[in-house]
């Protein structure tokens, strides 16, 4: 799906693409805009020392944008799963418990992707950080971005995380804690990285 399409289904009533893919895309655009300040850096004389360093952390930060790319697909999937399960037929006893147990199977994945997510946007900002002072200081508004893209793609996707969890009949797993964990370090961090950037503009 191009970019048009996809913001043609973010903008009509179907409930996927929702929050979950669009939260991973900001992602993907953190990623993209730390790549592209490794790539402003490689090949300049003036930051021939950091190179090497430069070059390792571009390819990691490329990986993780096709990860979160992936993610794109994985959340729409994720919750197709959900909707087919809400659609089932819930006449009889034995179809709503059925049905319910459908559900219930279906938003541990739901839960698993935006959490997914949160993971690997907190990445991108330990990427980002790692950056700062060692590549083109011309782009450097760009690395203020690029957290800025992470910051959202990890509160976004705690969203769906927490509305998942919300329907969850007994506890799945240790998300919340997990993903709080991941906010109380990363938020933080992400809005270093912007003041540190913006103070020396």
């Amino acid at each position: 799906m191009d970019l048009d399409n996809f913001v043609e289904d973010l903008t009509s009533n179907s409930p996927a693409p929702g929050g979950g893919a669009a939260s991973a895309l900001f992602g993907v655009l953190g990623a993209a805009l730390s790549s592209m300040v490794c790539a402003l850096t490689e090949g300049r004389k003036k930051y021939v020392d950091s190179e090497p360093f430069v070059q390792d952390q571009h390819k990691k930060i490329l990986e993780l944008q096709e990860e979160l790319k992936a993610m794109m697909d994985a959340d729409v999937d994720a919750f197709m799963q959900i909707s087919a399960a809400y659609k089932l037929p819930k006449e009889t006893d034995e179809e709503k418990t059925k049905r319910s147990e459908a559900i219930q199977a279906a938003l541990e994945p739901a839960i698993k992707v935006p959490f997914k997510i949160i993971q690997l946007a907190a990445q991108g900002l330990d990427l980002t950080e790692s950056l700062i002072g060692k590549t083109n200081e011309m782009a450097s508004s760009d690395l203020g971005c690029a957290a800025l893209g992470f910051k959202v793609a990890i509160q976004g996707a705690y969203l769906n995380v927490k509305i998942n969890l919300g329907s969850a009949k007994e506890p799945i797993g240790t998300y919340e804690e997990d993903s709080q964990a991941i906010l109380d370090k990363y938020l933080p961090l992400a809005d270093k990285i912007y003041i540190e950037i913006l103070n020396n503009l």
